[in-house]
C-alpha cells in the first residue's frame, strides 16, 4: 500500500499543491495523515482489527506477525476511506477547475492506488487557525454520494 500512496503522493508534490506542513502541525487529524491526504477506517472494517488488537496488546509486535494478523479476505472497499484535500499553492488563487478535473480524471484512471473509497476536495489556499478548516464555499469537492471507490 505504502508504495501505492507514495506514487499518489509524488504526483500531486509534482503539482506543487498540498495541506502547508504547518497547518498540519497546527491541527493534527485523525487515522494516517499526510501533506496530501488522510486515512480513516470506519469502525466496520474488520480486515484490520485483528492487527490493530495484536499492536495494541504488544507495540513491540514484530512486522511480519503484524502482516499475518490482516485478514485481506474481510477487507471492503467501504470502509477504507482515503480523503484527499489540496490547498492552491498561490495565496490568491481560486480553486481551479481545470486542475480538479484533471485530477479527478486521474484518480478515476489510477490502478496504482489502493482498493478503498476516496474523496477529493480542492480548496484555496487559507486555512481557518480556529476551525482548523480549509473547506469554504469556493471548494471543489468530489465525495458523498460520489466517491471514487477502487476495487
Amino acid at each position: 500500500m505504502t508504495n501505492s500512496l507514495a506514487d499518489l503522493s509524488t504526483r500531486l508534490f509534482n503539482r506543487k499543491f498540498g495541506t502547508p506542513l504547518t497547518a498540519l502541525q497546527n491541527i493534527g487529524g485523525h487515522g494516517f495523515m499526510t501533506p496530501y491526504y488522510f486515512i480513516a477506517l470506519t469502525s466496520k472494517e474488520e480486515a484490520i482489527k485483528p492487527v490493530y488488537d495484536l499492536y495494541k496488546n504488544n507495540p513491540g509486535e514484530s512486522l511480519q506477525n503484524l502482516r499475518n494478523a490482516y485478514e485481506e479476505s474481510l477487507f471492503e472497499s467501504k470502509n477504507f476511506k482515503i480523503n484527499i484535500q489540496l490547498f492552491m499553492s498561490d495565496k490568491q488563487a481560486k480553486p481551479s477547475q481545470d486542475l480538479f478535473d484533471q485530477v479527478t480524471k486521474e484518480l478515476e484512471e489510477m490502478n496504482s492506488i489502493p482498493k478503498g473509497t476516496y474523496s477529493f476536495s480542492l480548496n484555496d489556499n487559507f486555512i481557518d487557525k480556529q476551525s482548523s478548516e480549509g473547506a469554504k464555499d469556493n471548494s471543489l469537492k468530489r465525495g458523498f454520494p460520489d466517491y471514487i471507490i477502487k476495487e
